[in-house]
């Protein structure tokens, strides 16, 4: 059983997965995926021949804070990059689903709707949170309000997601609250999982 987490940004789509591997699921974490995949040679050199060297910090690698201020300005850049690291992200996550064999897995994944990945899971679980409650936690993390606003305008509009969702995780409020949910939801999972 593969549990797709994704959401709004700064919701608490990581803290949610965290939760789930508690109960037990292997986590398999998008993001670090791609961040991983920016840095292999093939990758740095498309994006260094469209961004130049501004992207790199002092020891030569892809400084992902430069290039997000780059991105989130310019759709046709974002979907350029995009285009460049989402085939290598979704194999390496296929053949972190394979060897994980029977394990339950959870993927965190923001972008599960916008690289329309939602064949790779079972479940899709969106994570939100009132847009204040969003946009203090960014703050919170050193995220300027400018590049919050650009960043959220970006993705998919989060009634979208709640909409195709098979669960969804209110975070605004407490994390013992949130727990509380997520346990009724992994329940309820594998409740259905073992009736197949």
């Amino acid at each position: 059983m593969v549990i797709g987490v994704t959401g709004g940004f700064a919701c608490g789509k990581s803290t949610v997965s965290k939760m789930f591997r508690n109960l037990g699921a292997k986590l398999i974490d998008a993001d670090r995926i791609a961040h991983n995949v920016l840095q292999t040679p093939i990758v740095k050199k498309h994006l260094v021949r469209r961004f130049r060297k501004d992207i790199l910090d002092l020891k030569n690698d892809i400084d992902r804070k430069k290039l997000s201020k780059i991105v989130f300005s310019k759709r046709s850049d974002l979907n350029f990059i995009n285009r460049v690291i989402h085939p290598e992200v979704v194999k390496r996550i296929k053949s972190l689903i394979k060897l994980s064999g029977e394990k339950i897995c959870v993927l965190d994944i923001p972008l599960l709707f916008e690289a329309k990945l939602a064949y790779l899971v079972d479940y899709i679980v969106v994570v939100k949170c009132l847009k204040c409650s969003q946009i203090k936690r960014a703050e919170n993390n050193n995220f300027d309000i400018e590049r919050v606003k650009k960043i959220i305008q970006a993705q998919m509009p989060l009634k979208y997601k709640v909409k195709q969702a098979d669960y969804v995780v209110d975070n605004s409020y407490s994390l013992k609250k949130t727990n509380m949910e997520v346990k009724r939801i992994w329940q309820d999972m594998v409740q259905k999982q073992n009736k197949k």
